[in-house]
């Protein structure tokens, strides 16, 4: 008999805590929709499936949403310019400017609901930073400007590339960092030997194929970035965008390419706690995880990557391109990679 009893006992503990939890979160949103609007900086809707992610989050909780965009480094910056008188509530910054922001103070502790399904080389253990999901380095190409679709980084070198070439810059862009990584172990370097990946774009650099500009989805749009370096995800989702009015493909480099992580954070001085709060809830649940999948990018939560249906898995990039992406994996040694990156970048690529 005290099995049974055990059982029922686990039961009632077990309907307790989902209560409890259900009650927290009903909180949480009551008092998110009193606060009445969530300001964000870099997380604008052309970045990966926010549009359609801003879109249910706000309808759901009755707030609003107003986003200005900028790089990792900015959004860290800007929380800390402003911590006397704060204007955004939230960002979303690489995982190798997590540590960095921590460091600063810029970020507000706070561990989700998923927060064991996270794993351990992805998060603070204070909760000042988590993933959420990650990508591949990509070549996003406009087959109306480019004849020849590269689908290498040596290609890129080719001249009839001049003036075509865009990537943001890795002093201030997670995605740019992991531009030079993904360039570095195409080159026979790694996350820990850059100056393979420095040496190709100082030779990118001096062919005059490197712009000096973003690689938006307004500059590709407008024929100004024929060849843009950036994340997977974003190809597809400017490639949903713009529809046929162009076409446009994605390839992961096939000579190697690596994969990098983003980690939604809370300002650490928000005047809105709460909606940041429900924000990060929204972004690790079941759903947030599943839009993060239906825009392309991978979801950090294994359970989610390990259910994806047929039909998002469909309108991802072919497995067969993926054959050589290369994983991070000395994530404590982040932090001096991207500083030494930036000084590279500084002497070696644009201060030739």
């Amino acid at each position: 008999m005290k099995k049974p009893k055990l059982m029922f006992g686990i039961a009632i503990l077990a309907s307790l805590s989902i209560a409890l939890a259900a009650d927290n979160m009903a909180e949480l949103a009551a008092k998110a929709k009193t606060e009445g609007k969530i300001v964000s900086y870099g997380i604008p809707n052309d970045w990966l499936n926010y549009e359609k992610m801003w879109s249910v989050f706000t309808k759901r909780y009755g707030v609003t949403n107003q986003d200005t965009d900028m790089s990792s480094a900015e959004e860290i910056a800007k929380f800390l310019a402003e911590k006397n008188a704060p204007v955004a509530d939230v960002g979303d910054v690489g995982l190798a400017f997590g540590p960095i922001g921590t460091a600063q103070g810029a970020f507000m502790p706070y561990k989700v609901s998923k927060w064991n399904e996270i794993p351990d080389w992805a998060k603070d253990k204070d909760g000042n930073y988590a993933a959420a999901y990650y990508g591949a380095v990509a070549f996003i190409v406009n087959p109306k400007l480019v004849k020849n679709v590269p689908i290498a980084w040596r290609d890129l070198l080719r001249p009839e590339y001049k003036g075509k070439i865009a990537m943001s810059d890795p002093r201030k862009a997670a995605v740019a960092q992991y531009g030079v990584i993904a360039a570095a172990i195409a080159m026979g370097g790694s996350e820990t030997n850059i100056q393979p990946g420095i040496d190709f774009f100082a030779k990118l650099q001096k062919s005059g194929n490197l712009l000096p500009t973003a690689p938006s989805l307004a500059a590709i749009q407008k024929g100004e970035v024929a060849i843009a370096i950036n994340w997977d995800y974003n190809g597809l989702n400017f490639r949903r965008t713009l529809g046929a009015e162009l076409p446009l493909e994605i390839r992961i480099p096939l000579d190697g390419t690596t994969t990098g992580p983003y980690a939604p954070v809370i300002n650490k001085f928000t005047a809105r706690p709460n909606v940041a709060k429900l924000f990060m809830e929204f972004l690790f649940s079941d759903e947030g995880q599943m839009l993060y999948a239906e825009g392309g990018a991978q979801p950090i939560r294994e359970s989610i990557r390990k259910k994806l249906p047929a039909d998002i898995k469909a309108k991802m990039i072919p497995s067969y391109q993926y054959t050589k992406v290369v994983p991070i994996k000395a994530w404590k040694q982040m932090p001096d990679i991207v500083k030494g990156i930036g000084e590279k970048w500084a002497t070696d690529v644009v201060g030739q």
